[in-house]
């Protein structure tokens, strides 16, 4: 007799004030939903646009072809979940109507396999991964992780030419359509720019 399948563990979620948090999810069926620059520009419009809503900083972001990396600053505890279901809300359905997913003319290579056994269309997985940062050290390792993805994935040969992550911001000085917040210090909505020149401290 086969031994039960082994189900990853439920993730508990700390929502602390002061915390920032690095963030994933993936696209539904890790299918490369975002392949298309129009998908990625989606999410980043809507990333910067509710970080301003909901005051959730930005402090830096990776968009790949199937999944997504992000590292937040909330300015106050109790605000990450609220602001992680309209991202992945209103992202899934501008990408569905970009992509036509579902419809009649769908003629894209993912038809026969972003429905759910009840006929249900889905871009994202139903869950996030939140990972509690709390210290500059730690968030300097994220950012790394994040910015080295696409290496990784064999899409460029260095971080700084994926136009869709933080890299060239940190590394070059280059401006970035997310408006980014610092790693630590207060964060005041209204003051930052996106061309703003970012230091990064080891």
């Amino acid at each position: 007799m086969s031994p039960p399948a082994q189900t990853r563990p439920r993730r508990e979620i700390f929502d602390i004030e002061g915390h920032a948090y690095f963030v994933s999810f993936t696209c539904y069926r890790r299918l490369s939903l975002l392949g298309r620059d129009r998908c990625k520009r989606i999410v980043l419009g809507t990333l910067d646009t509710l970080s301003w809503r909901h005051q959730v900083g930005v402090v830096g972001y990776c968009v790949m072809p199937n999944h997504v990396h992000a590292l937040l600053r909330p300015t106050q505890a109790g605000l990450l979940s609220t602001f992680m279901q309209q991202w992945k809300r209103l992202t899934s359905t501008a990408i569905q109507e970009f992509l036509h997913l579902g419809q009649p003319d769908d003629y894209s290579p993912f038809s026969k396999h972003v429905r759910d056994s009840a006929g249900i269309v889905h871009v994202w997985q139903a869950r996030y991964y939140p990972f509690n940062v709390y210290t500059a050290r730690k968030a300097l390792k994220k950012l790394e992780y994040m910015h080295n993805n696409p290496v990784k994935a064999g899409l460029v040969s260095d971080p700084c030419d994926w136009p869709w992550s933080s890299a060239a911001y940190f590394l070059k000085g280059r401006p970035s359509p997310v408006r980014l917040v610092p790693m630590d210090g207060p964060i005041v909505f209204g003051t930052l720019s996106p061309r703003a020149k970012p230091t990064l401290k080891r």
